[in-house]
Order: structure tokens, then sequence, then C-alpha cells
């Protein structure tokens, strides 16, 4: 019923969806509840004239050779990889016109208070201690959350570029491991962490890298913000 008049609506931006790959995991039927089933669910409301900007993830990539560009296979690891591909699956099913954000670890202000940068800055702000999983060694492509905001506007505004359905990975390029990202924290707060180092995730790829040049050449963005800006924009956040 919400649905009933769509006739003023050209864009619908589906961004929602359960999170975390550990969280997913576990709880593996409300996943696919939450991502695919409510994904489905959208679509069959939406006339084919609606343009469908559904924001992916990187994680679909899984094990693929780094860099990972629109064109590369995924080779998904785990739950949520999982069920996010079947996602982009039900996205193409539709017939219609519509563009796949798949998104690189995004920080930021406002980012998920379950994910590292943020559970990282909290633990050193409370002196709390942090679970490194691994060594450390692990690297993300981290990608400020403005970045990706200019890249779903975009996606919106340059719709006449989606003639059938569209893939963006949308990244930094410039992958930073783990002990970087802390670092980079404990400048911030001019706190000392105190690690617990514990097993790595099997579920969770060693390293991720985006080749964002589809994005640069069909809306227009590349990059503007580095890890170390999203740092300050955490910080002053508080």
């Amino acid at each position: 019923r919400e649905f009933a008049n769509m006739n003023t609506i050209d864009t619908v931006f589906h961004l929602a969806g359960q999170p975390n790959v550990r969280y997913c995991q576990m709880n593996p039927k409300e996943t696919r509840r939450c991502n695919e089933e409510f994904t489905q669910s959208l679509l069959k409301c939406l006339p084919s004239t609606v343009h469908f900007i559904f924001t992916s993830s990187s994680s679909v990539y899984g094990s693929a050779p780094l860099p990972w560009t629109a064109e590369t296979i995924p080779t998904p690891q785990g739950l949520y990889a999982m069920s996010k591909l079947r996602c982009e699956a039900l996205v193409r099913s539709r017939g219609a016109p519509a563009t796949i954000i798949r998104p690189f670890s995004i920080v930021g202000a406002g980012s998920r208070p379950d994910l590292a940068a943020a559970i990282f800055f909290d633990s050193m702000v409370h002196r709390d201690t942090i679970e490194l999983y691994g060594d450390g060694s692990a690297s993300r492509d981290f990608t400020h959350v403005d970045d990706l905001n200019d890249a779903l506007v975009m996606a919106m505004k340059q719709r006449r570029w989606c003639l059938m359905v569209e893939v963006y990975p949308i990244g930094s390029g410039r992958p930073r491991s783990i002990l970087e990202l802390i670092g980079i924290i404990q400048s911030k707060t001019k706190r000392l962490p105190r690690l617990c180092q514990v097993p790595a995730n099997k579920h969770e790829v060693h390293s991720t890298c985006a080749n964002s040049a589809k994005a640069k050449r069909d809306l227009s963005v590349s990059p503007r913000k580095s890890l170390e800006d999203a740092v300050a924009d955490i910080f002053n956040d508080q």
C-alpha cells in the first residue's frame, strides 16, 4: 500500500540489510530473511520505470585476485557474502535498469558501532582490550563514507548510463592494514592500545582492494578522503 503511487518516483535506494560477517554466520535464517526476502519483496513493489540502486558489498568478491573490478567474478566466502550476491541476482532478474554499488569497508562519522574503526576507537578511549584477529597484517580498502555518498548520488543523477544493470565497486584503492588503523587511532586519541590476539576469522578474506575506474568513468567520482580523515571525523563526532 505504501508504494501504491510511484508515478512521481524515478529512483529507489535500497541500503538496508543485515550486515556483519560474524553475526550472519551465526544467524543464517535472519540473514536470508533480512537480505534476500526483504529485497525480493521490495523489488515486487516497483514498476519497471523505477531505477533501483542496491547497496551490495565488496564481500561478494571473496578470494578473487586483487584488485577487484566491476568485471571480477565473485567467489563469496561465508553466508553474508553469499546472501549479498543472491540479492544482486534478484536485482538482475527484475529485468529493469538498476545500479549495484559494492562498497569497501566504509568508515567515518556515524558509522556502525560494530565496525572495526568504531570498536577500536571506543576501546582505546575507554582503555578496554582490543581483540586483534590474526597478526594485524590483514588489510582493508577503507573507504570514507562521504566518498560512498558521492557515488550513490551520482548513480541517481547519471541514470542515463544505466541502460541495464551496472555494477560499481567503490573504494579508495589504497588498502591499509589493521595495525595501521590502530596506529592512526592511537595517534588521534593519544591512548596506547591494549591488544589481545585471537585467531583470524576463516570467513573473512585477508585483503581487499578496489579498482574504481568504472565509477570514475561513468559517475565522475573518485576517492577524496583518506582513512586519516575518517578517523578524525569519528573523533570529532564524539
